[in-house]
């Protein structure tokens, strides 16, 4: 029997239902279980044969995507709250273009949605809460502390530099300030991609935005929020927003969002009053193109905004360097990052052509403009072993929605398929891997390279002294809702487990992890217990920004976007562990567009420093004639 939220001689045909399947038999566990339909007939023909269905109907697509994409399997939506009306005082944005959506390439990098909502009635929960307490003494230079005080001090801002300036560190030390003070506590910690999402502990801005890809105009995203009780209260209890890599975000797509944060926020200030920290590199990989009628739209950046400039202001630039510490290169990468490179540097890099051979026999992790290259190099390298294969299949178990109800199973695959952790590995001995998630107490990072030289059980790599790959429990930050599984329960295991060598030299048994998707109250939707790696030979240029890599192969012949050529090779740490194919300094491009910004920030602080340096001048000339003139009185 269908358990219906509308009357069927109430249907209009222009509306769209969303059904979504709560409860039914396990052997059904591979169908339909949710989906959108336009006219009632075709919703009923396709769950007639699914009992406890929950319909809704919706005015339009967006709200009925947005149900299926955001909450199956959560809360019930059908009744919502009396929201604030619009601001009237700004229009909506006016550089709203047709949109055809995020491409593949970028969406494939989209993080498990993790909360800053509330966990129980009297204890707020935000991102902060998921790193220590306690982190690591990080010794931050002048500048960044200048960051860090106007953090501190509420004010908005913007602070970029090239890479390796320690963004993604000062990141880390303001998301801690946050977390030891415990009279700000709502605090959104975001990012254009999950893998930078996944660097600093956060989720991706659409993510946390609720407005799925963003798509269509602007007031109709508005009225999406509006009708999501979470995402809504998301927007009016968050105080602080962190937004990390923002050259990946376009600008219509900012102006839509802070559109949304007054209409939602009922509040006329930029961005409806809320603290913006924003972070990134302009010079680096640009806003994905959308798609018009598969005609790219040309893209807009950020600082394009009609609104940018009333949240943002101008920004600081980060200038030492800490990831490269050959001067050369550094200056070598300075150059590319505006689009530049002299005779010398061509000739340097020219000389990268030649292979880094390493003797623990780990190679260079190449990078790839498209993902589908980064597929196909993994597979066939893997293919090319002799050795046997092991396969790992994980596990996957569905927790519960906000109110203890268990979650769909298409809900439960939805939110897993976005988590680091794959749901198939395939390894051999001999295969290169990469570690997702943090082990600080064995020297290991989330992105450490590794090489499996054989498969053992727990019991075998207990008498052969080996260590597990097992963080501390104390340990929170060893990655975003990654946890131990009992030893008990490995101990009773028969399963071989993968054996890695690490760049470190330090070999470690990898065993399976809990990597959980958190809800928006703290409650655990979906649990995989899985291996934590991932197969390494290959990675995508986009997947690399904001990484750090000690061993990097890069092909320049096969990129084609403004700035990949710069991101691909400011991932390495220094010229040793860098090698260059097919050099063209044709693809040394950055764009012009961004060119200009930057022009025009340099020139504006030029004339500040003038201006600055001028008045010095000015007050030591007046107070050498000051004292000229008491001389003159004296005498």
């Amino acid at each position: 029997m269908l358990q219906t939220q509308i009357k069927e001689e109430e249907i209009d045909s222009k509306k769209y239902f969303a059904a979504q399947v709560s409860a039914y038999p396990a052997v059904l566990e591979r169908s339909p279980r949710v989906g959108v339909f336009f006219t009632w007939e075709e919703c009923q023909q396709t769950i007639v044969a699914f009992p406890y269905t929950r319909i809704f109907e919706f005015p339009s697509l967006i709200e009925a995507e947005g149900w299926i994409a955001e909450w199956d399997g959560g809360p019930d939506r059908s009744q919502t709250t009396e929201t604030a009306e619009a601001p009237i005082d700004y229009e909506p944005p006016t550089t709203i273009r047709s949109e055809e959506g995020i491409s593949q390439e970028e969406m494939e990098d989209v993080r498990i949605e993790v909360s800053s909502g509330r966990r129980k009635p009297q204890e707020t929960y935000t991102e902060a809460d998921k790193l220590p307490q306690n982190p690591p003494h990080i010794k931050l230079s002048t500048q960044q502390r200048q960051v860090l005080e106007r953090v501190k001090h509420g004010k908005n801002v913007f602070f970029t530099g090239s890479a390796g300036t320690g963004k993604s560190v000062l990141l880390r030390s303001i998301i801690s300030h946050f977390a030891r003070d415990k009279t700000w506590r709502n605090l959104g910690i975001t990012a254009s991609t999950g893998i930078a999402a996944e660097n600093i502990g956060g989720r991706t801005l659409h993510s946390f935005a609720g407005i799925g890809l963003g798509k269509g105009k602007v007031e109709d995203l508005v009225e999406a929020v509006k009708n999501s009780t979470f995402s809504r209260m998301r927007w009016i209890e968050t105080e602080v927003l962190i937004i990390d890599e923002i050259s990946m975000i376009d600008g219509v797509l900012f102006d839509k969002l802070e559109y949304l944060a007054r209409c939602i926020r009922n509040n006329n200030k930029p961005f409806g009053g809320i603290q913006l920290i924003i972070s990134g590199d302009f010079c680096q990989l640009p806003p994905v193109p959308d798609r018009l009628d598969g005609i790219p739209v040309p893209i807009t950046f950020a600082f394009e905004a009609e609104s940018w400039d009333r949240c943002v202001g101008l920004p600081v630039i980060l200038e030492q360097v800490f990831r490269q510490r050959d001067s050369t290169f550094v200056n070598m990468l300075n150059s590319m990052r505006y689009g530049e490179i002299n005779e010398e540097d061509e000739a340097r890099l020219r000389a990268l052509s030649r292979e880094v051979n390493y003797t623990d026999g780990i190679e260079p992790t190449e990078l790839y403009p498209l993902r589908a290259e980064v597929v196909r190099a993994n597979k066939f390298r893997l293919k090319d072993l002799p050795n046997p294969t092991h396969t790992y299949i994980a596990d996957n178990l569905r927790g519960l929605d906000s109110k203890g109800e268990p979650v769909s199973f298409r809900y439960m695959d939805s939110v897993l398929n976005k988590l680091v952790a794959i749901q198939e590995v395939t390894l051999k001995v001999g295969a290169q891997v990469m570690l997702i998630m943090n082990l600080p107490n064995y020297g290991l990072v989330n992105g450490s390279l590794g090489r499996v030289i054989g498969f053992r059980t727990t019991e075998q790599a207990h008498k052969e002294l080996i260590k597990m790959a097992i963080p501390d429990d104390k340990d929170k930050s060893n990655g975003n809702g990654v946890k131990n599984i009992p030893r008990e329960q490995l101990k009773a295991s028969p399963r071989e487990w993968p054996l890695v060598q690490f760049t470190n030299g330090r070999e470690y048994l990898c065993v399976p992890m809990k990597f959980e998707a958190v809800g928006v109250l703290g409650n655990v939707e979906a649990t995989r217990n899985q291996v934590p790696l991932i197969l390494a030979w290959a990675m995508s240029i986009h997947k690399s920004q904001g990484q750090t890599l000690e061993r990097v192969k890069v092909d320049l012949g096969r990129t084609f976007e403004k700035g990949q050529a710069y991101v691909a090779l400011s991932r390495a740490t220094s010229l040793d562990g860098l090698q260059v194919v097919n050099f063209d300094r044709n693809k040394v491009m950055a764009h012009p567009r961004v060119l200009e910004w930057n022009r025009q920030i340099l020139m504006y602080y030029e004339e500040e420093r003038n201006l600055s340096f001028n008045r010095d001048v000015d007050s030591e000339e007046a107070i050498r004639a000051y004292f000229e003139l008491q001389d003159l009185d004296s005498k």
